[in-house]
């Protein structure tokens, strides 16, 4: 089973940082998730929120403010915001990131930056994955580059899960962990969907999905969640 950091290890320094994703990668993960929007300069920005009060010293709603603008804020302990582009290339060859794309707008010049970098072959087709709970635009992303993986954001059970992955042509679906039954990982198997539940950061949860033989976790903690399945 796979170890996916969740923002980067964000239980041990500021999430979606360069100081998390390092902390992830000394940790041992399997990849790292992070989650992109658009600055007010149309540059894709690792961000969660759609505003910077949160996990920084501004304020303000990304969109509304400027690259060199978000780049002077303190997203804690000195670390600033990355573009997605800067954080790609900081880390190619060194792991797989799950993207996770917050909004409309972010979706095509996330796809057509991943699929450059796939191009390049600074990435294999693999190590980068796009997911999203906007359906309609990973439909649209798969347009762009169809090599391209995508992944379903699930955080209720769909009406019609095989619908849904036809309609994507995703090969992911990143779900609440309470939704994952026996069941839904039979449905999802034979769609072809590697099922990955977020965000577990309780042992014991960590290690009845493991029974229950899901492809990976995502995780704040992935120290402590690869140390309770070791033993398990």
């Amino acid at each position: 089973m796979k170890i996916i950091a969740h923002r980067g290890a964000s239980h041990d320094a500021p999430e979606n940082t360069l100081k998390a994703f390092n902390f992830a990668l000394d940790e041992g993960v399997d990849g790292i998730e992070l989650d992109v929007r658009l600055c007010a300069t149309g540059e894709v920005v690792v961000i969660h929120d759609d505003t910077v009060n949160r996990t920084t010293s501004g304020k303000g709603r990304v969109r509304d403010i400027s690259l060199e603008a978000l780049q002077e804020l303190d997203a804690g302990d000195g670390e600033t915001i990355s573009t997605l582009e800067e954080v790609l290339r900081e880390f190619a060859g060194r792991t797989r990131f799950f993207i996770e794309v917050k909004e409309a707008a972010a979706m095509l010049p996330a796809a057509e930056l991943v699929s450059r970098l796939v191009d390049a072959k600074s990435y294999a087709p693999e190590q980068l994955v796009i997911i999203s709970f906007l359906h309609s635009e990973l439909a649209a992303a798969n347009r762009v580059n169809a090599t391209i993986p995508l992944g379903i954001g699930l955080s209720k059970h769909p009406y019609r899960l095989e619908d849904l992955a036809r309609y994507t042509k995703a090969r992911y679906a990143t779900v609440e962990y309470s939704l994952i039954t026996p069941a839904f990982l039979k449905e999802a198997g034979l769609l072809g969907l590697s099922v990955y539940a977020w965000t577990v950061n309780n042992p014991i949860e960590a290690v009845h999905l493991q029974q229950l033989d899901v492809a990976g976790l995502i995780t704040d903690e992935p120290a402590r969640i690869k140390l309770s399945l070791a033993h398990d």
